[in-house]
């Protein structure tokens, strides 16, 4: 048989459901020719570093195609344009299957942007394809879900495709599972006789709240699956808000009112924040903003008008609404640090988030690393070209090698990242002594 120096790690199952899941860990030697799980791109000249699920050091031109629970009325063929993304449902032998297809051109990585262009227009594309044949949001998620946890992608993809998270133009999507911490501030009016009184006057700090993003039912006994903030608001049916939010809202109470019970939510940030000694500001243009559309499309169109300055009004399927007095807003996802839950706010990288236990400037100098056990989720078959891979529920990311003279090595790329710069995703366990 023929051997690896490779690192193999295995967890029990943190979830059912379609997420990415990997892990981290060192052996000296594997028998298997083939390993499957999640790896990293060697270092190209101007290609963007990547990391992709498949077998050992097999990145290349072949198509991807991740099969899910039907989910679409009939059987239907959507294909994205251009033609990058397509999902064929069938029904053989009593056995119901969607099949999203992603063609090879995905592996084209020699582009300048992080976020290649091209892709995530076909990727958008392709969502509103299936929304129009009548997919519901909730399996819209779970395309989403399977796209993220089996498409090779950048550094900045790993964010977009699990988040929609578009660092340009400043926005991500809420997805059930997180949590808003919302940074309040308040206007102090200080009198003085001084010179500098009214520099005195301001906002200034006024605590901090959380508030956990979940997913629930509309309607007594069915309805869409819709996603909100706080199981309790959602549950009681008193009281209610009086009046419009017209003028922003002080906290998530104010959300909890005719009209803001939509499938999807966005967060905003603006393009200009006032000075904390300013007098802040009234309307979207100058503060943190969640927008919520009841469908796909109308969140882009939505989105187009917020981009072109900041500024929209509520429509009958998408509402606005604005945090108040200079509060900042930050999604943070769960991750378990041995086997205890740690908040983390999205974008952390793997790096970041080990920097709160160890060094990890120079890894391969840094013989704890060895001792690191790092694990996601991905828990679904995926088919890599004609062949059929039955991942478990923790296959592992291999974020370093050992050269020939066992000493470990991991890819350090020319703009400067390396594999530790990845961001962390909902899941994610990070395991060490």
């Amino acid at each position: 048989m023929e051997k690896c120096n490779h690192m193999v790690f295995f967890n029990k199952r943190l979830a059912h459901l379609t997420i990415i899941l990997v892990s981290l860990s060192f052996l000296s030697a594997c028998e298997k020719p083939e390993i499957r799980g999640y790896f990293f791109s060697q270092n190209k000249e101007k290609q963007q570093p990547y990391i992709y699920c498949g077998v050992r050091n097999d990145p290349g031109s072949h198509s991807i195609a991740i099969p899910l629970p039907c989910a679409l009325p009939g059987t239907v063929v959507i294909t994205s344009d251009p033609p990058m993304f397509s999902a064929e449902q069938y029904s053989l032998n009593q056995k119901c299957e969607l099949v999203v297809a992603i063609e090879e051109k995905i592996w084209d990585f020699t582009v300048e942007t992080p976020i290649r262009p091209i892709i995530r227009e076909a990727y958008e594309n392709f969502l509103i394809g299936l929304e129009n044949a009548g997919l519901q949001p909730e399996a819209i998620h779970m395309v989403k879900a399977g796209i993220a946890a089996a498409m090779p992608m950048t550094f900045d993809e790993v964010l977009y495709y699990h988040y929609g998270f578009d660092p340009a133009n400043s926005y991500m999507d809420l997805l059930p599972g997180m949590r808003l911490r919302i940074d309040y501030q308040i206007y102090q009016t200080v009198y003085s006789s001084g010179s500098d009184g009214d520099k005195l006057s301001g906002f200034v700090g006024n605590g901090t709240s959380y508030s956990e993003v979940v997913s629930y039912r509309h309607g007594k006994f069915s309805g869409r699956n819709l996603i909100g903030l706080e199981p309790f608001l959602i549950r009681i049916e008193n009281p209610k808000i009086v009046g419009s939010v017209e003028k922003g809202g002080g906290g998530v109470i104010d959300l909890h009112q005719p009209g803001y019970q939509k499938p999807y939510y966005r967060l905003f940030y603006p393009n200009r924040i006032p000075r904390s000694d300013s007098f802040g500001s009234v309307g979207t243009a100058q503060n943190v903003t969640l927008i919520a559309a009841d469908t796909l499309t109308a969140l882009g169109k939505a989105t187009e008008k917020y981009l072109l300055n900041q500024t929209i009004e509520p429509e009958t399927d998408v509402a606005v609404f604005y945090f108040r007095g200079r509060a900042a807003v930050i999604p943070e996802i769960a991750v378990l640090v041995n086997g205890h839950p740690v908040y983390a706010p999205v974008g952390t990288t793997v790096r970041q988030l080990l920097d709160r236990y160890i060094l990890t400037t120079r890894p391969e100098a840094d013989k704890g690393i060895e001792r690191l056990r790092y694990s996601r989720n991905h828990g679904h078959i995926t088919r890599f070209g004609q062949k059929e891979y039955d991942f478990p529920s923790f296959p592992q990311v291999f974020f370093m090698d050992r050269d020939p003279t066992d000493h470990i090595v991991f890819p350090r790329y020319w703009n400067g990242s390396d594999s530790f710069d990845v961001s962390v995703t909902k899941g994610d366990r990070l395991d060490f002594e």
